[in-house]
């Protein structure tokens, strides 16, 4: 039945009968090559897997994108015309051959320095990557690119390392805090992160270093909690670790809340001028809390604390200020 209805002068039934897994290698063939010419029927041909090499290659200089496009994604395209839509003008092209799982190392290279951050994104998001690869693209200019990187984690341990000392000190805060989740991350990096300027990034590393040193139960769950409980348990941190009878229960001082608001790490015990200027300004109000209870905030900054939202934050200002004269 396919045999006789090869021999139809309709490019879609042509195209059909191309696509039936029923049809001979040798019908398939021809039928393609029949068909190439035409523009739904060269459609037909570059989404075929049974397409022969020959046409993929002449078609791989066609002068619309969308073929090339489907040349590129085509599991049958060989290597070579791979490599060469590498240098496509079109970066949709360019897109799908950094995406194809079986892309030639050196057309991989060529795509990690593409001048359009989608191309370096699908280069990233890729499975295997060698390790100039994946430092290359750790130092992109692409934010997206980078957070790709911070969380792959198929790298070697030793890349890995490597990597997320770089992107440790990235610009964006978003990157900063896929380190501080990434599973790698060693101790002394979420030392570093704890202190960031920003609070999300704080409390990333926050939780992931309570769930290394076994200290925080209800961070290895990422749960929620409430105020309470979670100056609760910091007064019990804090307390506990001080104490020379572990396991004792803590007695309040009045600093308590204080020694609190650190042991949560929403800012740390010897912060700069410039951390806690940014800390009064933050959208979390026990940040600015810690900060107008802080021996180390300015006058200035309490003043601005003065002004604050939070009837509990104006009076830890005005309170510390009363207290400094």
């Amino acid at each position: 039945v396919l045999e006789s209805l090869s021999k139809d002068s309709d490019y879609w039934v042509l195209g059909a009968i191309a696509e039936n897994p029923k049809a001979s290698p040798g019908l398939v063939k021809s039928l393609l090559e029949a068909i190439s010419e035409n523009w739904y029927g060269s459609e037909r041909v570059t989404r075929n897997p049974a397409a022969p090499p020959e046409l993929l290659c002449r078609l791989a200089k066609d002068w619309r994108s969308s073929t090339r496009r489907d040349v590129a994604v085509n599991p049958a395209t060989p290597a070579t015309v791979v490599e060469g839509l590498a240098k496509d003008p079109e970066r949709k092209v360019r897109e799908q051959v950094a995406a194809r799982p079986d892309t030639p190392s050196a057309a991989i290279e060529i795509l990690a320095r593409d001048k359009h951050a989608q191309v370096r994104l699908r280069v990233a998001q890729r499975d295997s990557l060698s390790q100039n690869i994946l430092e290359m693209l750790a130092r992109d200019k692409d934010a997206a690119v980078r957070l790709v990187v911070a969380r792959k984690p198929e790298a070697p341990q030793e890349l890995v390392q490597a990597l997320l000392e770089v992107l440790a000190k990235d610009v964006d805060q978003g990157i900063r805090i896929a380190v501080a989740e990434h599973a790698a991350t060693t101790l002394d990096l979420l030392e570093g992160l704890a202190n960031d300027r920003e609070i999300d990034v704080r409390k990333a590393a926050s939780r992931r270093r309570a769930v290394e040193k076994g200290e925080f139960a209800v961070s290895a769950a990422g749960a929620a909690v409430d105020l309470t409980t979670a100056v609760r348990r910091a007064l019990e941190r804090a307390e506990l670790a001080g104490s020379d009878q572990p396991g004792q229960s803590p007695q309040l001082r009045p600093d308590d809340l204080l020694r609190a608001l650190y042991w949560l790490h929403l800012v740390p015990q010897k912060p700069t001028k410039r951390l806690l200027t940014g800390a009064a300004r933050s959208r979390d109000w026990l940040t600015r809390l810690a900060v107008a209870l802080h021996p180390m905030a300015t006058e200035a900054q309490r003043r601005l604390l003065e002004k604050d939202e939070m009837p509990d934050v104006v009076a830890a200002a005005r309170t510390r200020n009363t207290a400094l004269g």
